[in-house]
């Protein structure tokens, strides 16, 4: 209760706020019982309507009670708090000892307190005025205002005012049965009750401040006790599983999300320290960073090469009408982009599998992929391997039985038998299916990923992201061709001889050196860069949607995007004209679609 007196003097005087009034008191009337009204007690965000809030409560008050309030009440409040406190060995003033004295000051037997407490849904009004010589209780009463913002507590203030000047003018029965008495438990039953309904530490205490001694401050204590325990151990779990995130990302990135979430929590040194130790590792990597220079973010991610910054005229004026006009480029600095572009083994590394639990689920999911191989590939057969239909047959054999041009007819047959077979397999084994969406798996892991549209490229982008926390994309088509020239004008990635940088022509008469295939990378010249299979082997995905000419296009090799539907594919394939292959050559397709494609990467640098 003390405190609570403290608290009042303290919020009535704090620097930069204002209370109702600074006036000595209402209008006097000789028929009007004198009150000093103690400051009134607000919610922290509500500090700034306090002035107003007390001007209303005083205006209702007024229509009984000549009202002290403001300034006068709470600077006579210092005055005696000091000289009472001076007096006796503990330091502390007596609250009724002190509100006895500031009542005297005033000539008035009568102290009125006032609370406005957040509640859950909106406020609760309380306005209490007391005997402060008697103990006696004169008026006590709880006004609930559910959704209200500050403006209506300000209404309901006055009404709340107005109540008390409407109620008897005689000193209140503090017994048992008296309206008085009624009217404090009632108040102290409406607050528990919103406490309650609410069950948080704040509206608990609320109650505590209000009734300290109140019937149910022990329950209201123990509530909080436990509510803050329950607190603490789910903030423990929190911390706990943050933590481990941050330590599976194991990147300064997700060291800081994890200081910025849990500033005091129980990793906050070790999680300093490894910053501290990334930091000094990325200082040491990036004074390494020089043009040249080959390394791998981790041992399943693609071989990159630090390309350096340069200018180089892009586009040609002897190419396509989409080719030009030939503008001056300059990247100003040095960014890394993958040797090869991304493999089969790559893709099957660091993309996810899926793992059948059921013949349910195999049947969906199985009919899922073949349907994807014939989106893929329209138009064109697709064998099932045989160890793939093998495994297809453990979970869904139903599939089989009307899979068209997919199964070969021995498929089929086989199909039905083991759908008979299968009705004896209770639970049947889980499979781990390949997603390597590749046409020409049979390539082998070093060969290129194809068959992946721009969206895929860039789930695996966000794949890399994750494993390494460093910053992946797409090039740009700006970006691409300055990696192909090498820092040479050649006709195409590597040199004006087609044969010696690219796999290309199984579509060109005379055919070209790819023998209707795609081919291991890395296998032919690499270009003045360092870079493999830029011209041919399968089209590679670029950051940018297309237009049609290079009019309005930017100069600083960003990516330039767009509205249009289509993203850029450059380089050529297996099954290209020599043509295609040029460094300066510009297919499009829309970010769906697949088909002879895949992509490279490019890491931006400190």
């Amino acid at each position: 209760m003390v405190a609570l007196l403290i608290a009042c003097i303290v919020m009535a005087t704090m620097p930069g706020l204002t209370t109702a009034t600074d006036l000595k008191a209402g209008p006097v009337h000789a028929d009007k019982e004198k009150l000093v009204l103690m400051p009134l007690r607000v919610p922290e965000e509500n500090k700034n309507m306090q002035a107003a809030m007390e001007t209303a409560l005083v205006h209702g008050l007024q229509q009984k009670y000549e009202v002290f309030e403001g300034e006068q009440v709470a600077q006579k409040a210092r005055e005696i708090f000091l000289k009472e406190s001076r007096n006796m060995a503990s330091k502390e003033c007596n609250e009724i000892r002190c509100l006895q004295n500031i009542a005297e000051a005033f000539q008035s037997e009568l102290i009125g307190t006032a609370y406005v407490t957040r509640i859950e849904g909106g406020y609760l009004l309380s306005l209490n005025i007391q005997n402060i010589f008697d103990n006696k209780a004169v008026y006590s009463n709880t006004l609930p205002c559910k959704g209200c913002d500050g403006f209506q507590v300000v209404e309901k203030l006055t009404v709340l005012g107005n109540e008390s000047a409407s109620a008897t003018g005689q000193v209140a029965d503090t017994s048992a049965n008296s309206p008085a008495k009624g009217n404090v438990v009632a108040s102290e039953n409406a607050l528990w009750d919103a406490a309650q309904r609410s069950n948080k530490v704040a509206d608990y205490r609320a109650y505590l401040t209000q009734y300290p001694n109140g019937r149910y401050a022990a329950i209201a204590e123990g509530r909080i006790n436990l509510l803050e325990e329950q607190a603490t151990t789910e903030l423990s779990l929190q911390d706990q599983n943050a933590w481990s995130i941050a330590n599976n990302m194991a990147t300064e990135a997700g060291y800081q999300e994890y200081l910025k979430r849990y500033p005091r929590g129980l990793y906050v040194v070790q999680a300093e320290a490894r910053i501290k130790k990334l930091q000094a590792a990325h200082h040491l990597a990036e004074d390494e960073m020089k043009p040249g220079r080959e390394f791998r973010d981790c041992p399943e991610c693609p071989l990159m090469v630090i390309l350096p910054a340069g200018a180089f005229n892009m586009g040609s004026d002897n190419g396509e009408a989409n080719e030009q006009p030939v503008h001056r480029v300059t990247l100003k600095k040095v960014f890394a982009m993958s040797k090869t572009e991304v493999t089969q083994g790559q893709w099957r590394a660091l993309m996810s599998t899926t793992v059948v639990q059921n013949a349910a689920q195999g049947e969906s999911r199985l009919g899922e992929l073949v349907g994807e191989l014939k989106h893929i590939v329209p138009g064109r057969r697709r064998d099932v391997t045989e160890s793939h239909f093998n495994q297809i047959m453990e979970t869904s054999p139903e599939y089989y039985k009307n899979c068209g041009e997919h199964c070969t007819p021995e498929q089929k047959r086989a199909a039905r038998e083991a759908e008979e077979r299968s009705t004896t397999v209770e639970t049947p084994p889980p499979v781990i299916i390949d997603n390597n969406p590749s046409y020409f798996r049979a390539c082998g892991d070093e060969c290129p990923v194809e068959q992946v549209s721009w969206a895929d490229a860039q789930k695996y982008i966000l794949k890399l992201i994750a494993k390494t926390g460093k910053q992946y994309r797409l090039p740009s088509e700006a970006e691409w061709e300055y990696a192909c020239r090498g820092g040479a004008h050649n006709e195409y990635c590597g040199g004006d001889k087609v044969d010696n940088v690219a796999w290309y022509g199984a579509n060109s008469n005379p055919p070209g050196n790819s023998g209707k295939t795609t081919h291991a990378v890395a296998n032919l010249r690499a270009n003045g860069f360092g870079l493999f299979d830029m011209s041919g082997n399968v089209w590679e995905w670029v950051e940018d949607s297309y237009h049609g000419n290079y009019n309005g296009a930017p100069v600083d090799g960003s990516a330039w995007v767009g509205d249009t539907g289509r993203h850029i594919l450059r380089g050529g394939a297996w099954s290209s004209k020599p043509q295609e292959t040029r460094a300066s050559q510009r297919g499009k397709n829309e970010p769906a679609n697949r088909g002879s494609v895949g992509f490279r990467v490019v890491r931006v640098l400190p």
